[in-house]
């Protein structure tokens, strides 16, 4: 097979993309905390809380990347090892999140779009309020996201570890072939620019109202958050366009360097795209 026609993202914008994304429970963790003990939403609790995962994750992802060959080398594409069970944890953890971020995002989309009111999660899970029809929407929607995200996750989980362990070209392109289609792509792309516009828009807009809620006037604030939608838009909108996030390309690139051949790409667009995943 020849190697297929790529354009590779630039470092920039793929660390960019892993650290918006790495940064994707820090505003769930602080509102259900804030949630479960008030006391923690007074003070600086919240912005130190937000700084000190927001360092440590920019750490991790531009300072101490870690590679393709290191996941490779640490067995999380080998079945039965620890790292491929806690990888398969994570895939669950990772859905239940983007179940979390879509609800959060499309509650906020019903208000600044639309001006309808919905129920907060929090009074959905404890019953203590009435979900409206827009509200059971919302809910009906991020579930079948987040059940979409982990499908999409554990087909990669699974493609990867069968290119780890299988040489055959021919069975490795069926199977690819497979774990590659339009809608597992669509779904990837659509998550990892739900989770970087969610993270840009609430941390920001969270310190910025911690530093500065005070001292501007309510029109200021609200020019704020509006601005800052505008520009989460169009900055997950470049990270996923320059990552390739809906091309067959994406995982292929990473498929070929497990598998250590090369893959042609043009095949697998070609191919049908409503094959059954084995």
């Amino acid at each position: 097979m020849t190697s297929s026609k790529k354009t590779p993202a630039s470092s920039l914008w793929k660390l960019l993309g892993k650290f918006l994304k790495r940064l994707a429970p820090v505003v769930p963790i602080a509102s259900w905390a804030c949630y479960f003990v008030p006391a923690l939403a007074f003070g600086n609790t919240v912005f130190y809380f937000y700084l000190g995962f927001t360092i440590v994750s920019g750490y991790l992802c531009f300072y101490q990347p870690r590679s393709l060959e290191e996941k490779i080398n640490s067995g999380v594409y080998d079945k039965g090892t620890y790292a491929y069970r806690f990888k398969q944890f994570g895939n669950i953890l990772d859905a239940i999140f983007i179940g979390v971020i879509v609800f959060s995002l499309q509650r906020l989309i019903s208000v600044m779009a639309f001006s309808i009111q919905t129920v907060p999660l929090n009074g959905l899970l404890t019953a203590s309020q009435k979900a409206n029809g827009a509200t059971r929407f919302i809910s009906v929607t991020s579930v079948l996201l987040a059940v979409a995200r982990y499908r999409q996750k554990s087909s990669a989980h699974q493609i990867k570890g069968f290119a780890r362990k299988n040489q055959s070209v021919i069975e490795l392109f069926g199977r690819l072939n497979a774990h590659n289609t339009l809608s597992l792509r669509l779904t990837r792309g659509l998550c990892d620019c739900s989770v970087i516009f969610y993270n840009c828009f609430y941390v920001a807009t969270s310190v910025a109202g911690v530093l500065l809620g005070r001292h501007i006037p309510q029109m200021v604030q609200q020019l704020i958050v509006a601005k800052m939608a505008i520009v989460s838009g169009m900055l997950s909108l470049k990270i996923a366009y320059d990552n390739e996030k809906v091309s067959s390309a994406y995982l292929t690139r990473k498929i070929e360097a497990i598998a250590n051949m090369e893959i042609d790409v043009d095949d697998i667009e070609s191919s049908n795209p409503s094959r059954p995943i084995v």
